[in-house]
């Protein structure tokens, strides 16, 4: 099974959403849970075969639906259900007595949490409409969660190294605006072994004017990456620069952030979380911490999965920018795979107030032979025509381009703000839709709104 959820996570969503959760989401309204009748108000079920039961579990195959109904109309805007494996393929919402859901989606995937904005109903249908065979949807949450808390909206800009500034002259940052602040990164923002910085301090100090005239209240952070070699790879270079050069590659940072007028810097640790516990690491970053004060940001981008970092470090580090694909799940779009990486941090004690989880802006197709892939932007007019507000799958020239399409991205956005994260990362922002119905940033700006 692919798509699977740990029960320790599923545990800690349904806690988290029942008002249990210790970050600061007590003003949670618990509508309905099926696992307590301590609280909440009191719902009736009915289900397609027109049985009445004590519990919530819906099974069965395609075209089975449940009804939940109260006596009078309650508010809520968010639901949470888990699944006994993973074989739903589509599902869908409707309110009241309406024929047209107002939401659709494909697979569960052992857990899902669905955002459907603010809604005043005494009827909710929730209809599975395609299956791979027996399903079995065992819990269900009800809840009205708040949107009254600032939220971070980061947008990783991969940069453009013939311009003047750095910026692609085609880029439309009308969607910057809405966000609060921009990572700047691309092959310009390298270091090598030594710790100097490869990068026309010219060009990053036109980027940074530019991007803070369009945005005047957002923040510009430069992501470094380790300058791969023929010779050196990314952990040789990394552990060189950091250790054996610490002095020289710490000032370069230094002065790249002060005189470019940059409000952060981003190291790249994505690639070999192994680095972290031999301590080169942790000394680096409390180095480094001690040359740029508040409010200049110390931030890193990494995977979920990395190793250990010393309690000094974590409370050097302002934001963990976390990689939320790219693990054993062949959908890199999923939306278990999305919740895992909460769980992760947990493990590393890394509270959420501190991490934005990514959310990618492209598409991605694997070949099933080669095991390539190649990534479409979700922007390119010809993928828009083939997708719709509760579409992440494009099928294109006999090719599935798997996406976090709208509503996904509305959803995933929903569920960082009531696990009280810090805020979302999208990767990147060149590949949306600026002034489009349905861009991914308005997506996330409909989540919080």
């Amino acid at each position: 099974m692919r798509h699977r959820i740990s029960l320790v996570t599923a545990v800690i969503a349904l806690c988290i959403l029942s008002a249990l959760f210790l970050f600061g989401c007590a003003d949670i309204v618990d509508i309905y849970t099926i696992d307590s009748t301590d609280y909440g108000l009191y719902a009736n079920y009915t289900y397609s075969d027109g049985s009445n039961r004590s519990a919530f579990d819906l099974r069965g195959k395609s075209g089975e639906y449940v009804d939940i109904t109260w006596d009078s109309p309650v508010t809520f805007n968010t639901l949470l259900i888990r699944e006994r494996g993973s074989h739903v393929k589509e599902f869908e919402i409707t309110i009241g007595d309406s024929a047209a859901p107002v939401y659709r989606q494909d697979e569960v995937g052992a857990l899902r949490m669905i955002y459907l904005g603010n809604v005043s109903a005494s009827k909710l249908r929730i209809k599975v409409t395609s299956s791979d065979g027996e399903f079995r949807l065992t819990d269900l949450g009800i809840y009205n969660v708040p949107r009254n808390r600032n939220f971070a909206i980061t947008d990783m800009y991969l940069i453009d190294p013939e311009s003047d500034n750095y910026l692609h002259p085609d880029s439309d940052f009308s969607s910057f605006s809405s966000s609060t602040d921009i990572i700047l990164t691309g092959e310009a923002f390298t270091y090598d072994k030594d710790g100097n910085i490869d990068y026309d301090a010219v060009k990053l100090v036109n980027a940074v004017k530019r991007l803070k005239s369009l945005n005047s209240g957002g923040a510009v952070h430069v992501l470094l990456r380790p300058a791969e070699t023929e010779d050196d790879g990314a952990v040789d270079v990394l552990n060189s620069a950091m250790d054996d050069h610490e002095s020289d590659f710490r000032e370069n940072i230094v002065s790249l952030l002060y005189n470019s007028g940059a409000d952060g810097i981003v190291l790249d640790l994505t690639e070999h979380g192994d680095i972290f516990s031999h301590g080169i690491y942790n000394d680096f970053v409390e180095s480094v911490r001690g040359r740029i004060p508040s409010p200049y940001k110390l931030s890193v981008y990494v995977n979920s999965d990395v190793s250990v970092f010393n309690d000094a470090s974590k409370s050097h580090i302002d934001t963990f920018y976390v990689i939320s694909h790219g693990d054993d799940s062949n959908n890199f779009a999923s939306f278990s795979a999305f919740t895992r990486v909460l769980e992760k941090m947990y493990e590393h004690g890394i509270p959420p107030a501190k991490v934005q989880i990514s959310i990618p802006l492209f598409g991605i197709c694997t070949d099933d032979e080669s095991g390539e892939t190649a990534t479409f932007a979700y922007g390119d007019e010809e993928i828009r025509k083939h997708m719709d507000l509760f579409d992440n799958i494009v099928d294109l020239h006999d090719k599935n381009i798997v996406f976090n399409g709208y509503t996904l991205v509305k959803d995933k956005t929903a569920f960082a703000y009531g696990y009280d994260m810090q805020g979302v990362v999208l990767i990147d922002y060149d590949k949306d839709a600026a002034n489009y119905q349905y861009s991914l940033h308005n997506a996330v700006q409909s989540a919080l709104r």
